[in-house]
């Protein structure tokens, strides 16, 4: 980690997830295994289904898109460096919580059933969360304590939009990897069942 900004949302990010954990266990979440979605039965429904890829494409893009415009908004609010904070603590107890959940229920097999729910794209959306809270923490300071929307300089504008559009990139190719790959590999996963 670079930046005070990273490390700062990466124990944000841990401590989400190990109020993910504490939820799961405390609250004895992990019992009901017939009615939510990480029952076997909901398990084997997914390990038959055939996506159409591009009405999941589209749904990915609403999905993913409509998160990332809500953190845009937020970096222009005066807490929207908090806001953010807060999005990486949310992130970080959903992925905690699924994991308790898969493990609890399913030993060993359900680490395994975790890393194909979250591979490949997570492998690019973990690390590009952390930078747009970044790049959009530098927008918000900006904004709002140094009189400019991006940075105070003109070579600090040019760098935060090269990295914001990069960032765009980056994040289109996890939602392609999560419509076009992901599906196979959690097939491939559910096999274990």
């Amino acid at each position: 980690m670079k930046s005070h900004e990273e490390q700062r949302g990466l124990v944000f990010f841990l401590a989400g997830f190990f109020i993910g954990v504490l939820y799961i266990y405390f609250t004895g979440s992990y019992r009901d295994t017939e009615t939510d979605f990480l029952s076997v039965q909901n398990l084997m429904q997914i390990s038959y289904m055939d996506f159409a890829h591009e009405d999941y494409l589209w749904f990915l893009f609403k999905k993913r898109l409509g998160v990332l415009f809500l953190l845009v908004l937020a970096s222009f609010a005066l807490p929207g460096k908090y806001l953010l904070l807060g999005f990486l603590m949310v992130f970080g107890c959903s992925m905690g919580s699924m994991l308790s959940v898969l493990v609890v229920r399913y030993g060993i097999r359900g680490i395994l059933l975790f890393l194909g729910f979250v591979l490949p794209q997570d492998v690019i959306y973990v690390p590009a969360v952390f930078q747009w809270v970044n790049v959009l923490t530098a927008w918000n300071e900006g904004l709002f304590y140094r009189g400019n929307a991006l940075t105070g300089n003109r070579r600090g504008k040019w760098h935060t939009m090269v990295k914001t559009a990069l960032l765009a990139g980056v994040t289109i190719i996890g939602i392609l990897l999560e419509c076009y790959v992901n599906p196979f590999v959690v097939k491939w996963c559910l096999k274990i069942f």
